[in-house]
Formats: C-alpha cells, structure tokens, sequence
C-alpha cells in the first residue's frame, strides 16, 4: 500500500490457521510455532495493522492475545469482544507517514466462538468510520466479511476510502462499483499493491482500474459485433436491428462514463496483483525466520528413539522369519 512513495503494509484476517480450529494432528506447540513464524515474519518486513477474522481464533482466545504481545504491529477490531462485551483490541489504527495520515479499523461479520462475543459490524463500523473521519487523510476498512455484509455496508454510504476484506475465495480484479473493495482470495498466493495519490483533501479516491476494466470489457463487445471488421460503422450495420442498437449505445455508454470518471479523478487507487511465484525475490532475512521455524517443527514432529529401540539392534535379520 504506497500513498506518495510512503509504503504501509497491511494483513488481512485468517491469517494464522486455515480454518475455524486447528487441523487435526496439529499440536498447540506447533500451531504456536508456526504462528511465532508468521509473527516473526511481519515484524521484519514491517507492518501497520493487521484485523483478525475467526480462523485466527483456531486455538483460543488466550493463544491469540499471547501472539498479539509478540507482535510488533497493531492487531485491530471494532467488533469482536470478550465474554463481558469489552473490545479484545483497538477498534482502529491511525498511521502517519511523509505528510500524510490514514486510519485503518478493523471488523468481523458474526462468527460463534465459546470465548469471545462478535457484535454487530456494521453498527460498530459506522460509529469508529465517524469517529476517525476528520482525523485522517484516508479511512482504510479491514472487514473479514460476508456479501450480506458487504451488501449492507454499502447501503450506509460511510465515508470509507478503500475496503480490504478477507473471508472470500475470489480474488479481485479492479474495487467494483461501490466503494473500491478487494479480496485477494485465501490462498496466500498474491499480494496485492495499491498506489495511492491523494491531491486534494476530502474528494473520494477514484479505482483507476476499475474504470480501464469497464472501458476495455465495452470496447470487447463493441469489436465482437463487427465480425472481423473493425471499421465497420455499426449504426449502419444494424440500422435494422433496434434490440442490438440498444446494446451498442449501452456499450458506449459505458465507455464515455468510464471516462470521464478517468477524466475528472482528484484523488486516485491504482491496483497491481503480484502472484508470490518463482519470478518474485525473496527476502532472505524472512527466509532464514521461515526455515528455523520449518526446522523447530521438524524437530518436534520427528519422533526421539529410546537408546535400546529396535532401530539400535546390532544383528542381522538375515532368515528372521518376522
């Protein structure tokens, strides 16, 4: 995440287990292992906030709250809370960077847990959205989200400037038409790079490409109807065919709103996908953290013989009949 050549780096929730409890033939000693890794990581790379979903509660609430003391970065939530209804963690984060100053809060839609209470996320959203609003420069939503949610959020129009959600499987390819929201599915495969100008104060941030994917998906189907001939004027190739003629002002349409929303953009989003494959250099001080981690779990999951096991026997099984 760039906003004027300063980086903030962000995690979305779920990030320590894959699903809502460990998996079988996991201990606790090495899920906190692996968790300690994950921690470790980010406090080399640098991080800013990070907004825990239900899966990072696989393995309690204490087991959480002890990885949120090593961690050298914020965890926030406006929603979850313990048995007593007070918040586990900060509602929100404000980070400051070259002049500029975003405030990111975190939210959970409702999951069931034996420990913790989750409220209501979009009461809770709306009331630290208004809250941070006139403090920053730009309101960053971190929502492990359902669509129902989603759906609902939109229809409070909060002034949120940019959504990263998690708990969905379908990566994004542009914000969409609402607020710019974003997944990066749950593989752990991407990262997504956002670059953010911001000109003027107060106007709403524009998702370039959102708009170049409107464009290019028009101008496709506009091509398609020419058949092979991209000079053809298609007024007059379907003067006689009102339904398509519908279609084809509906495409440019679309192209000429597009833009102008380009046109007339203040303050921008631009979004790169990076897939995490062999053509992206590693760190190799991360590297190190991982491989003792991977090394520490190898030496716990190795079973230790005794000293007098079958495996120290000194003679020969030649014609044992076992």
């Amino acid at each position: 995440f760039k906003s004027l050549n300063n980086q903030f780096c962000i995690i979305q929730g779920n990030l320590f287990f894959k699903k809502d409890v460990i998996s079988p033939g996991i201990s606790k000693e090495i899920a906190k292992l692996n968790v300690n890794t994950i921690i470790e990581s980010f406090n080399t790379i640098g991080c800013d906030a990070f907004s825990p979903g239900s899966q990072d509660f696989a393995a309690g609430f204490e087991f959480l709250k002890s990885a949120e003391q090593e961690a050298e970065f914020p965890f926030i939530s406006s929603n979850i809370m313990d048995e007593n209804n007070n918040l586990l963690f900060e509602p929100y984060s404000i980070v400051s960077k070259g002049g500029i100053s975003v405030g990111f809060v975190g939210a959970s839609s409702i999951f069931t847990h034996t420990e913790v209470n989750v409220s209501e996320p979009i009461e809770a959203i709306s009331q630290f959205v208004s809250e941070l609003e006139n403090k920053v420069d730009m309101v960053v939503l971190l929502f492990s989200a359902t669509e129902q949610d989603l759906s609902r959020l939109y229809e409070k129009e909060l002034n949120i400037d940019l959504i990263l959600r998690s708990k969905s499987r379908k990566r994004s390819s542009d914000g969409g038409s609402k607020i710019p929201t974003f997944t990066a599915g749950d593989r752990g495969k991407y990262l997504f790079q956002f670059d953010v100008t911001m000109t003027k104060q107060g106007e709403v941030f524009t998702d370039i490409v959102a708009h170049k994917n409107k464009m290019d998906h028009a101008h496709k189907r506009l091509d398609n109807m020419k058949k092979g001939n991209l000079m053809v004027d298609l007024q007059e190739l379907y003067k006689d065919d009102s339904a398509t003629l519908k279609k084809i002002d509906n495409y440019e349409n679309q192209i000429n709103k597009a833009q102008a929303g380009l046109d007339e953009a203040i303050n921008t989003i631009v979004f790169t996908m990076h897939e995490l494959d062999k053509k992206i250099m590693d760190r190799p001080d991360v590297l190190l953290i991982v491989d003792a981690g991977k090394q520490k779990v190898s030496e716990i999951s190795t079973p230790t013989l005794p000293p007098n096991s079958h495996k120290n026997h000194n003679h020969s099984h030649k014609n044992h009949n076992h």
